[in-house]
């Protein structure tokens, strides 16, 4: 957590820097600044769903829990609701982020 927690706000704060390493073009550059504050958010949720509950269940042999619920709530939750954000909403990559969330927490929860 804290390892995750440290690279979080290495990334928030260096987002502006980060992306003129590869472009200079104002409307990437705008969108990856506006996107970077839900990676960032993400991060530490997805570190906890993937290293810590995971191999916590892992552990005690629940690895077909661990997909069934996963594919589950990311292929038959988020999926479809990120494809409908994205394509009916203007709010394209923030949108990923934004739809997948609920999912996110809920395997997270898990």
């Amino acid at each position: 957590a804290v390892v995750s927690t440290q690279s979080t706000g290495v990334l928030f704060l260096s987002r502006e820097y980060l992306v003129t390493l590869f472009t200079d073009d104002e409307g990437v550059v705008e969108m990856f600044v506006n996107t970077m504050y839900l990676v960032c958010l993400f991060i530490p949720l997805d570190h906890m769903q993937a290293n810590l509950a995971r191999g916590i269940l892992v552990t005690f042999g629940k690895q077909r829990f661990i997909a069934i619920s996963v594919s589950v709530f990311c292929y038959l939750v988020a999926l479809p609701v990120v494809v409908s954000t994205v394509l009916l909403t203007d709010l394209r990559i923030p949108g990923i982020y934004l739809a997948s969330s609920p999912s996110r927490c809920a395997t997270a929860a898990l």
